[in-house]
């Protein structure tokens, strides 16, 4: 028997229905950067969209989409919430250029200082230079805490202070 819920062209099953097709179909464009990484979605979830609904509620808007808190971690209830662009920026580790290690931080070298910077509302707002990366990454950190609280991923979360 089919379970008729009328949510199938709604944002949530969308969400949903992507959720499995990333960590379950090998084929899947996406399948290398969430399955082949070790994403899983939980059974519960992978079983019942109603559950899944159940679990996260609804999207509270057009701009939010399903964020996952730990990265590194797979979609279950705990792990999952709805965010803004903005939110799910700052739930993101430093860029891999190999230059500076922290997130939020760049160096100057013409000028041989450290400048810490963030973004907010799709706009770049330095944050102030320091002759170190840690202390450029501690001025990140507090004005990232300062903006986006819950959501935001500081360097000192991620190991790196």
């Amino acid at each position: 028997m089919t379970i008729k819920h009328g949510m199938c062209k709604t944002k949530e099953y969308y969400t949903w229905r992507n959720i499995i097709n990333r960590c379950l179909y090998k084929d899947g464009i996406n399948y290398p950067d969430y399955g082949g990484k070790g994403i899983t979605i939980c059974d519960e979830w992978k079983n019942s969209f109603m559950k899944f609904v159940n679990d996260v509620g609804l999207c509270p808007d057009d701009k939010s989409s399903l964020d996952r808190i730990e990265n590194t971690k797979g979609y279950y209830k705990e792990n999952c919430r709805w965010a803004t662009c903005s939110e799910q920026a700052m739930n993101r580790g430093p860029k891999k250029d190999g230059i500076v290690k922290f997130k939020g931080v760049v160096y100057e070298p013409k000028k041989k200082l450290y400048r810490a910077r963030i973004m907010s509302n799709g706009k770049t707002k330095s944050l102030g230079r320091r002759k170190t990366a840690e202390e450029a990454a501690k001025l990140y950190d507090k004005a990232a805490e300062e903006l986006f609280g819950e959501f935001v991923l500081t360097n000192k979360k991620l190991g790196l202070l």
